[in-house]
């Protein structure tokens, strides 16, 4: 009878690894392409074909980066599907960690522009705008958080790997900014006008910003962990 209910148990958890493994891949696939066709379409639509004009908002970077990341997550899904247990890469699993919190920050900053003093009120309903903003946020949190291969070697300081993109991101086009490549009228972000805006506005949106990303990367990390342990309950 104990053999019987092991082996009965053994194939419960082969099954919920597979159903959980081809659901990521699904997920992961639907991110790529909506992320690449919407990356396209804004660019076709609002650039006229300028790729390098349209990679100064945070969320064109944080959508291609996030489209790769996935399509790479989609073939690992199905290595692990073939080789029958999870393939645990560190360095990937901080880029998956950097794409899931940059991706959580840029719907954060949508919301936030919903709020009277901030001057920026882009339209999210448009096609592409609605996936980048928030559908493609939502699957990536989905993605991360019920198949991501959990790392248990996490420093507090290595949280911080999860706003590298946003980090990357603010140091180029903060110089592009300051060395007069991007003028005034084309800079993305109200919050990134440094030569025009008050001191505590910028300082205020990057404290929220960084502590907002390190807090997601926490919660993130943790919430991995328990939903990979229960996933088999």
């Amino acid at each position: 009878m104990n053999a019987v209910s092991s082996a009965e148990n053994i194939e419960y958890k082969v099954y919920r690894f597979k159903y959980k493994k081809q659901l990521n891949i699904l997920i992961s696939l639907t991110i790529s392409v909506l992320g690449f066709c919407s990356f396209f379409i804004s660019v076709v639509r609002d650039m006229n074909w300028d790729f390098l004009s349209d990679f100064r908002f945070m969320t064109i970077n944080g959508t291609v980066f996030t489209s790769i990341i996935s399509l790479i997550t989609a073939v690992i899904s199905l290595a692990e599907i073939i080789k029958g247990e999870d393939i645990k890469l560190e360095k990937f699993y901080f880029l998956r960690l950097t794409s899931v919190v940059t991706e959580s920050i840029i719907a954060i900053v949508i919301l936030m522009s919903l709020f009277p003093f901030i001057p920026d009120k882009p339209n999210i309903l448009k096609y592409d705008s609605f996936n980048m903003h928030v559908i493609i946020p939502i699957l990536t949190i989905v993605s991360f958080l019920i198949a991501e291969p959990p790392s248990e070697k996490i420093k507090p300081i290595m949280r911080f790997n999860g706003s590298a993109l946003i980090t990357i991101y603010s140091v180029i086009i903060v110089s592009l900014i300051l060395w007069g490549v991007i003028p005034q009228s084309e800079i993305p972000y109200s919050f990134l006008e440094v030569n025009t805006r008050p001191l505590w506005y910028i300082l205020l949106a990057g404290v929220i910003i960084y502590a907002g990303a390190y807090f997601l990367s926490w919660g993130y990390i943790e919430l991995n962990k328990k939903i990979s342990k229960s996933w088999y309950d």
